[in-house]
């Protein structure tokens, strides 16, 4: 591609670019040098990266803020412990859900940067088997 004048680059659209090929040339004025990044290079610090596992779904933003989901079953017979997708540097915050039309009371222990222990019970005191869904929000960096 040509280097082009900024009024001329309004009319270009994502289709139209070629990734590969495309560069944005940065004049160092302390160097005297011009430098040349590509358009993916530029949007490298901008965008989130999102994944998925086994163990849910994460984002990662460039700020460091990171925020994993997951849905999965409790037990009858003691905690489950659901491993984050990807880990925090510290512990994060977690809110859990219970999807029920009944009472439920759904608790998080042990939280670590890398897991926690989830377990559900009734207004008795009663472990429940219950679907939970749940998110974590914390730092990656």
């Amino acid at each position: 591609m040509a280097d082009k004048k900024i009024s001329e680059l309004t009319s270009m659209t994502d289709s139209q670019v070629d990734d590969a090929n495309d560069t944005l040339a940065i004049v160092d004025t302390s160097a005297g040098q011009t430098k040349k990044i590509t358009r993916e290079e530029l949007l490298l610090g901008v965008t989130a990266e999102r994944g998925s596992n086994a163990n849910g779904e994460y984002v990662k933003f460039p700020d460091g803020t990171q925020i994993c989901t997951f849905s999965l079953t409790s037990s009858t017979s003691g905690t489950v412990t659901w491993t984050y997708p990807e880990p925090f540097v510290n512990t994060p915050k977690v809110s859990l859900d219970v999807i029920t039309g009944n009472v439920r009371i759904a608790t998080g222990l042990n939280r670590s940067n890398s897991s926690v222990d989830i377990s559900v019970f009734d207004l008795s005191g009663n472990r429940q088997q219950q679907v939970v869904d749940g998110i974590a929000i914390g730092r990656w960096s």
